[in-house]
């Protein structure tokens, strides 16, 4: 759920989205497999007056590195990608830092994840899909309640699997996500029987060749939003808006940009899309506001070239990795809320909660990660 900014105020409701313009992270040692709240209670006391806001709790992750991160969605946990000479997924207690589950993880044949992954949680907290973010990409689906591995997808009768979108349905059931055949040269979205193994179309986009972005899920899962671009040379951005039912499709032209990741706002009736990488020339970069029902595409944040990376859903949006001279600044649409403390060191992955109020981040090359309380910002 999400609540659009205020021109005049900062929103004061627990639906506040939190999402990050970086620039540095790192962390003080702590005890391997958990973290420590020493310095919540002075970090929640302290006025902010005083500079940058500390973290919460300090995660030590042993010899491992986190190279992934999400929230489960009611916010109380912390869904970690960790790399070492084995790959394992771990969910900590996000106000703790408790290691609360560790999954050992691997690739249908056996091989490690090479790139970072992307992970997607199912709406109550139980499954976890890991796509891996290479050309031809597997799908892992882990059980976060018991700790075991449910499913390995790297491919289906209509396609392999494409870095892209995973979403659930209600009942954990099924996985909808894009697919590429290569052989027939087919692009589709597919609902995955998690089960019976077993796939079928949600959605062709071979004919208008509508390369498949992002996605989201509207009015319960009986529409979803897509994101994606059309075009040879110059991407131009779509959204289309498909009646899983009745297959119906409405599309919406936003212009020249590449869309990365869509939030719905609580009563479905606008749409928040991040873009990629801002490129000379393009009409849409960092991020806008589309009303679904008559498509008018408001900007709320433009992306300075080389300088600046949004999140948002717990994905990277924009990447450039050069001038990042400050601490990560928490943004609510076009109002900056507060400053997090970078420890002197350069922040590569940071996820927030819009539910719990908190913010984790990390470095590639970091075996430690920070988790803020910013729910003084949400609530003044």
């Amino acid at each position: 759920s999400l609540v659009f900014p205020r021109r005049t105020r900062i929103p004061a409701t627990r639906e506040l989205l939190l999402f990050l313009l970086l620039a540095g992270c790192s962390g003080e040692p702590d005890q391997e497999g958990g973290g420590t709240a020493a310095q919540s209670e002075a970090a929640a006391d302290e006025p902010e007056s005083t500079g940058p806001l500390k973290p919460a709790v300090t995660i030590d992750m042993g010899e491992l590195k986190a190279k992934a991160l999400t929230f489960t969605p009611d916010g109380k946990n912390l869904v970690v990608f960790a790399e070492g000479a084995d790959e394992f997924i771990r969910v900590y207690d996000a106000k703790s830092g408790k290691k609360l589950t560790e999954i050992a993880v691997s690739k249908t044949n056996g091989a490690k994840f090479f790139n970072t992954p992307l992970l997607f949680v199912s709406p109550n907290g139980e499954l976890l899909a890991l796509m891996d973010v290479v050309s031809v990409p597997d799908v892992v689906i882990c059980d976060l309640s018991n700790g075991t591995t449910v499913s390995k997808i790297a491919e289906t009768d209509l396609g392999n699997p494409t870095a892209g979108t995973v979403v659930f349905n209600a009942d954990n059931t099924t996985a909808i996500f894009p697919v590429y055949h290569p052989n027939k040269v087919r692009r589709q979205i597919i609902r995955y029987d998690i089960a019976a193994g077993t796939a079928e179309t949600v959605y062709d986009t071979t004919k208008d060749d509508f390369r498949v972005e992002c996605f989201a899920m509207l009015d319960d899962s009986n529409a979803m939003a897509i994101g994606g671009w059309v075009g040879v040379g110059v991407s131009q951005a779509q959204i289309h808006v498909l009646e899983l039912g009745s297959g119906a499709v409405r599309k919406i032209e936003l212009g020249k940009g590449v869309p990365k990741v869509l939030q719905v706002s609580p009563d479905g009736s606008t749409l928040r899309v991040y873009f990629k990488d801002y490129a000379e020339g393009d009409e849409f970069s960092g991020v806008i506001q589309v009303n679904l029902k008559t498509g008018k595409a408001t900007r709320l944040r433009k992306v300075e070239q080389n300088r600046y990376a949004f999140l948002a859903g717990g994905q990277l949006v924009h990447d450039k990795r050069a001038n990042y001279d400050r601490n990560p600044v928490v943004v609510d649409g076009e109002t900056e809320l507060g400053v997090l403390d970078s420890g002197g060191t350069t922040t590569s992955v940071i996820v927030s909660s819009v539910v719990s109020h908190r913010v984790a981040a990390t470095c590639e090359s970091s075996k430690q990660i920070r988790i803020f309380d910013v729910s003084r910002w949400a609530n003044p």
